[in-house]
C-alpha cells in the first residue's frame, strides 16, 4: 500500500533538490558530463557555461550537440586529465567505476549522489 500523501511532497522535494544543482555544483569551474542521456538533457542547460563537453558510450550519439555542447567519445577523457567529470548516468555507479580506468575515480561526481 502506497502512502499516497507523501507523493507530492516527495515530488516537491525531488524537484527542489534539482533546481539546487547549479549551487551544489558551484565550486567547478569546467565540467565534463558523462552520459548523453535523458538526465544530461535536463542538467546540462541549467549548468551550461561549466560544461566542456560531454561523453557518451553510444557512436550515434558522437558529434551531435546538446545544448550546443559537443557530444565526444568517452575515450576522449584521456586527453583531459584535470576536469571533474560529472556522470549523469544513474543507477549504475558501480558499473561505471569498474569499466574505467582507476586513475579518473578522483574525478567523477555521480550526479545521483547530488540528488540524495
Amino acid at each position: 500500500h502506497r502512502d499516497l500523501h507523501s507523493f507530492p511532497t516527495r515530488r516537491s522535494s525531488d524537484l527542489a533538490k534539482i533546481a539546487d544543482i547549479p549551487s551544489r555544483l558551484s565550486e567547478y569551474d569546467s565540467l565534463i558530463i558523462w552520459g548523453a542521456g535523458t538526465a544530461a538533457s535536463i542538467i546540462i542547460p541549467m549548468i551550461q557555461e561549466k560544461v566542456a563537453f560531454i561523453v557518451d558510450n553510444d557512436p550515434k550519439k558522437w558529434e551531435s550537440t546538446i545544448a550546443s555542447i559537443p557530444i565526444r567519445p568517452l575515450d576522449t577523457l584521456q586527453s583531459f586529465t584535470s576536469n571533474p567529470i560529472l556522470v549523469t548516468i544513474l543507477f549504475r555507479k558501480q558499473t561505471l567505476y569498474d569499466s574505467i580506468p582507476i586513475d579518473v575515480h578522483p574525478r567523477l561526481v555521480f550526479l545521483e549522489d547530488i540528488l540524495q
